[in-house]
C-alpha cells in the first residue's frame, strides 16, 4: 500500500488534539497517510518528501505565506489560501449574482449612517474583518431617540441625535460596515440563524457536509451568544410544512455551493467554508456572513457526533485527493 502525505500548515504552535482529531480522520482514507505538521520554516529545511496535499490552518487575509510554501511544493497543492474574509469584498463579490439575497450593506461614513438611519429604524455596525460576534452593535431609533446597543443587550447607550452618535461611534469604527438590520423569524422569543457547511470531498468536488442553528439566548439579537445548537432542519420543521421545509433546504444546498464557487474563483484554492444565514420574516433567506476558517467545535454540541467527525474527514479526505492529482 503507498503511503501519501498530508501537510497541516500552521503558525504559532499546532494544538495536539487538533492534530489527533485530523489523524483519526486520516486512518479513515483508503491508503496509508503520514500527516506532517509544516511551516513555511521547516519546509525550508525540510529533511522529509514534501506532502502533496497541504490543508491551510493558518488565519490569514492575504496569499503571501501560501505563495510561499508554493515555490517549494509547486502550485495548487495548498488549499485555503485566504481563511480570513474581508464582509466588504465578499459582499460585493456576491451582490451581482440576483439569486443570493444579502441585507443591504454599505462602508461606514457619516454620510451613509445618516443615510441609513433616515430609512431604517434598526441598523448593524459590524467589522469587516473579524468573527465570534465581537464589535458588533446595534443601532435602534425609538421616538424618544437613537439607542446602541451590544451584542448582549448590555447597558444600552442613549443619543437625541444621530449626529451625536456619529461622534461617538467614528472612534469604534475603523474598519466598520453598516448593514440593513434583518428582522427575522424567531423560536419563541430567541432569534436563530443557519450555517452551512460547505467542503470539498474526496474526489474533489464541492458538497455540503451539513448544517446547523443556532439559538440566541434571549434578547440577543446575534447568534454568537449561544443558548442552545441543533440541526439546522429543527427550526425549519417547527415553523413550516414539509413541502416547504424541502424548498429552503434545496435553497441552503444550491445558494451555498453557488457561494462557494464565486469565491473560489477569486481567491484561488479552497476547500471548505459556512455560510451563515437568516430567515426573514418575508420567509425569504439572507446571506449575513460566508466564513474562510468556520468553527467546527459548535457541531460537537449536536447529538449525532456524524456532522462533527465529518468536519474533521472532509479537508482530510481532500488533501488525500490533492496528492492523487497530477498537476
Amino acid at each position: 500500500m503507498k503511503k501519501r502525505i498530508i501537510g497541516l500548515l500552521y503558525s504559532g504552535e499546532l494544538d495536539k488534539d487538533l492534530y489527533l482529531k485530523y489523524q483519526n480522520a486520516c486512518n479513515k482514507l483508503p491508503d496509508q497517510i503520514v500527516l506532517l505538521p509544516i511551516t513555511k520554516e521547516n519546509l525550508k529545511k525540510r529533511s522529509f518528501a514534501l506532502p502533496q496535499g497541504i490543508y491551510n490552518l493558518c488565519y490569514n487575509n492575504t496569499d503571501k505565506i501560501i505563495k510561499e510554501v508554493e515555490k517549494i511544493v509547486g502550485k495548487n497543492r495548498v488549499f485555503n489560501r485566504i481563511t480570513k474574509f474581508d464582509k466588504w469584498e465578499i459582499y460585493n463579490l456576491l451582490l451581482p449574482t440576483k439569486e443570493i439575497l444579502l441585507p443591504k450593506t454599505l462602508e461606514f461614513t457619516s454620510a451613509n449612517l445618516k443615510y441609513f438611519s433616515e430609512i431604517e429604524d434598526k441598523i448593524i455596525l459590524k467589522p469587516k474583518i473579524g468573527s465570534k460576534g465581537e464589535g458588533v452593535i446595534l443601532l435602534e431609533k425609538k421616538e424618544d431617540g437613537y439607542y446602541l446597543i451590544d451584542k448582549a443587550f448590555n447597558n444600552p447607550v442613549k443619543f437625541s441625535h444621530i449626529d451625536e452618535i456619529i461622534h461617538y461611534i467614528s472612534i469604534l469604527t475603523k474598519g466598520y460596515l453598516i448593514q440593513k438590520f434583518v428582522e427575522n423569524k424567531r423560536l419563541g422569543t430567541n432569534f436563530f440563524d443557519i450555517r452551512i457547511y460547505v467542503q470539498k470531498n474526496i474526489w474533489g468536488r464541492w458538497q455540503i457536509t451539513g448544517g446547523i442553528s443556532r439559538i440566541a439566548v434571549n434578547k440577543s439579537f446575534i447568534t454568537n451568544i449561544v443558548k442552545k445548537v441543533v440541526d439546522y432542519t429543527i427550526p425549519l420543521q417547527e415553523l413550516y410544512s414539509e413541502r416547504v421545509v424541502f424548498e429552503i433546504i434545496e435553497n441552503l444546498t444550491y445558494t451555498s455551493l453557488q457561494v462557494a464557487n464565486i469565491l473560489e474563483g477569486k481567491f484561488g484554492l479552497l476547500g471548505e467554508l459556512a455560510v451563515d444565514y437568516s430567515l426573514g420574516l418575508n420567509d425569504k433567506i439572507y446571506i449575513i456572513e460566508v466564513n474562510g476558517k468556520p468553527m467546527k467545535t459548535l457541531a460537537k454540541r449536536l447529538q449525532s457526533p456524524e456532522l462533527y467527525n465529518n468536519l474533521y474527514l472532509r479537508p482530510m479526505e481532500y488533501a488525500y485527493y490533492l496528492t492523487k492529482t497530477k498537476l
